[in-house]
């Protein structure tokens, strides 16, 4: 994984913090921002991260998560 997509996870994670902690931010966010393309962002690159501490190093792998 590389550096930016690194900070791109971190960035996502605490915009996905805030959304879930605030509700008028969650409010603001939903009004301006495709939150589902947010999500599956954040998923996809939470499976990347996550694929190089997998037990199973198989492309089965990431389909367990």
């Amino acid at each position: 994984m590389t550096t930016n997509k690194m900070l791109e996870l971190l960035v996502l994670t605490r915009i996905c913090d805030d959304y879930w902690k605030d509700d008028s931010y969650a409010m603001y966010l939903d009004k301006h921002y495709d939150m589902q393309k947010l999500g599956d962002r954040y998923n996809e690159l939470g499976k990347e991260f996550l694929n190089e501490y997998a037990l199973n190093k198989t492309e089965k792998s990431e389909e367990n998560l």
